[in-house]
C-alpha cells in the first residue's frame, strides 16, 4: 500500500513537470497569423495589421525610418508614434514654437502613407512572400 501511494505521488509530480514544460515551450503569439515576408528584410502580419523589419537596412536610414527596431512588431498607431517622436527628436532642445514643430512633424496620414509604401506589394487575400 505504501508503494502505491509513493508511485502515485511521483506520477503526479512527473505529470506536473511535463505539463509545465509543454506549456512553457509553446509560443502562441503569432503562430496562426498570416505573415508575408517582404524581400527578406521585413514582414507584414495580415491578421493583426502589423509590420516589422527582420534586419537593419541602410535604405531605412535614408528614408528617415531608422527608428524601427529589428524584430519588433508595429501597428499603424505605434509606427506613427515612433515616427513622430523620431522626427522631432533633433529639435527637442531648440527654441521652436509648437506651430513650427507641428509643420515639421509627420501627420498620421504621412505615417500611414509611408507604411503603405513599405507594404504596397502585399496582397493579404492571396498571401505570398515577396521575393526579388
Amino acid at each position: 500500500m505504501l508503494n502505491l501511494g509513493v508511485s502515485k505521488k511521483y506520477l503526479n509530480i512527473f505529470l506536473i513537470v511535463v505539463f509545465l514544460f509543454l506549456s512553457a515551450s509553446c509560443d502562441y503569439s503569432k503562430r496562426s497569423n498570416t505573415i508575408v515576408q517582404i524581400y527578406g528584410w521585413s514582414e507584414w502580419d495580415c491578421t493583426d495589421s502589423e509590420f516589422r523589419i527582420l534586419k537593419q537596412n541602410p535604405g531605412l536610414d535614408f528614408l528617415g525610418l531608422s527608428f524601427l527596431k529589428v524584430k519588433k512588431w508595429y501597428s499603424l498607431e505605434e509606427f506613427h508614434k515612433n515616427h513622430y517622436e523620431a522626427t522631432l527628436e533633433p529639435f527637442k532642445d531648440l527654441p521652436y514654437s509648437d506651430e513650427t514643430l507641428s509643420e515639421i512633424a509627420p501627420t498620421f496620414e504621412d505615417s500611414e502613407a509611408i507604411l503603405g509604401e513599405l507594404i504596397a506589394e502585399v496582397d493579404c487575400d492571396y498571401p505570398e512572400d515577396i521575393l526579388f
